[in-house]
């Protein structure tokens, strides 16, 4: 029939992308995303029982997770109390986040059980600081230990 030839040929090489985004249910971090032409493919994408896909949706893990099937922007990281310390020994540069997470101090990992990160310094310094506290964003601190006043 000439009618669907015309229509066939007028959509020719028009592709319709099913945008998608595969995330853990078991805490919404999203895993991957992108898109692709057919469900078949779409659906392949799913690998794991705790994961779920969402269809015509493409999100980053940089910045969301997904909460009950919705993307929700994952909370700024609160940091730090302050980031400059006075090289005493006691004074400290608190991050406080109530659940475990992973810091790089200096280029060494370290994994702090009960949420709290304390830095303390008895000589001036500047330490370098990454969290990684799902799903707070990647947080990057410079603190900086200066010399006691009188030395």
């Amino acid at each position: 029939s000439g009618g669907d030839f015309r229509a066939q040929h007028r959509h020719h090489g028009v592709q319709e992308m099913i945008s998608w985004t595969v995330y853990d249910t078991r805490n919404g971090r999203i895993l991957r995303s992108g898109s692709a032409s057919d469900l078949q493919t779409v659906y392949a994408q799913v690998r794991e029982p705790f994961e779920d896909i969402m269809l015509f949706e493409n999100w980053s893990f940089g910045t969301h997770y997904i909460v009950g099937g919705v993307a929700i922007a994952r909370p700024t990281n609160p940091g730090f109390n302050k980031t400059e310390i006075t090289a005493d020994g006691s004074d400290a540069a608190i991050l406080s986040l109530g659940t475990p997470f992973a810091a790089v101090i200096d280029g060494a990992p370290h994994s702090i059980a009960d949420g709290v990160l304390e830095i303390t310094s008895e000589l001036p310094a500047t330490y370098r600081v990454r969290v990684e506290a799902f799903p707070f964003l990647d947080y990057v601190a410079e603190i900086v230990a200066i010399p006691t006043s009188g030395g």
